[in-house]
């Protein structure tokens, strides 16, 4: 064998240990996503029921302050209140379609919640990013 087809086989070896390496670690990464799930599901759930709550106070709240409120302040809030309550929707159809309340977390539903992971990410970030702006308008009227 001549030098330049030992260096390309070593070369390759090379290549090829390295993409073993990250395949390792991906399936690692998704053996502890997979293991989580019971968990992160819960916990956006309580997030969930936090937020349908606090939406509805809020949503009161405005109802009973209307006379205190400026027509253009009651139209923002109901508004910022409306895209909350329809991200909260979207994320709790996400949840629920998961498992219900009786149902155990099988390999089904745990793989059904890693398949739609990024769509429920984006959900949640986008809540995240409306409940921040909706306080940051409350805080800015209560100047």
């Amino acid at each position: 064998m001549d030098p330049v087809t030992i260096f390309s086989l070593v070369a390759l070896c090379g290549t090829i240990a390295s993409r073993i390496a990250i395949v390792a670690r991906d399936l690692n990464n998704l053996r502890e996503k997979y293991q989580g799930v019971h968990m992160a599901t819960e916990m956006l759930m309580a997030q969930v029921a936090a937020l349908q709550t606090a939406s509805a106070r809020l949503s009161n709240w405005i109802e009973s302050s209307s006379a205190a409120l400026s027509e253009e302040e009651e139209h923002g809030l109901n508004r910022s209140l409306i895209a909350c309550d329809n991200l909260i929707f979207n994320l709790h159809q996400h949840l629920s379609g998961l498992k219900s309340e009786s149902e155990k977390f099988t390999f089904r539903t745990k793989t059904r919640y890693l398949w739609n992971e990024g769509t429920i990410k984006d959900f949640r970030e986008l809540l995240q990013s409306q409940v921040q702006a909706l306080s940051f308008y409350l805080q800015v009227m209560l100047l």
